[in-house]
């Protein structure tokens, strides 16, 4: 009973503990790298479509506490201080290589956090958000559905 109480009091305290990726933030900046696997060119504008996407999402679950904006690689925003980077890896790989003897392809989604001046900086982890796999090519909806998947898992529900 009492490591119950114990369990539940610290589960408490660490909700109510803020994260410290986001102390001290003043805007939120997302990056996409689109890895093709060999193809020459961005796949439908996948780049382009993923970092609108999850840049929307997180701008409408923060409701206009921060700015949140497309970097592109030269931003020198990056590295201030002020910034939260979300940095979004998507893969396009054959399905066979997740689940053997299957026909496809997937979209592999994989998130990293980070903040620009290495003395805010939390350990930057791969793994606040869980990786998603996708159907690939992807509808509209789809992935607007993946954005706002990433983005409540990031931000909470």
């Amino acid at each position: 009973m009492r490591a119950s109480l114990l369990a539940l009091a610290f589960l408490a305290l660490t909700a109510m503990t803020p994260d410290p990726l986001w102390q001290d933030a003043e805007r939120v900046l997302v990056r996409c790298h689109v890895d093709r696997g060999g193809a020459p060119a961005d796949p439908a504008g996948l780049e382009g479509r993923l970092c609108g996407g999850l840049a929307g999402a997180v701008a409408s679950r923060l409701k206009d506490r921060l700015p949140v904006e497309v970097a592109t690689p030269a931003d020198a925003r990056i590295v201030e201080a002020g910034s939260v980077l979300l940095l979004l890896h998507a893969r396009v790989q054959p399905v066979a290589e997740i689940v053997p003897e299957t026909e496809g392809s997937a979209l592999v989604l994989s998130l990293q956090t980070g903040r620009g001046d290495p003395a805010a900086q939390p350990a930057p982890s791969w793994f606040k958000v869980a990786p998603k796999a996708l159907p690939f090519p992807l509808a509209d909806a789809p992935l607007r559905q993946a954005m706002d998947a990433l983005a409540a898992d990031l931000l909470g529900r």
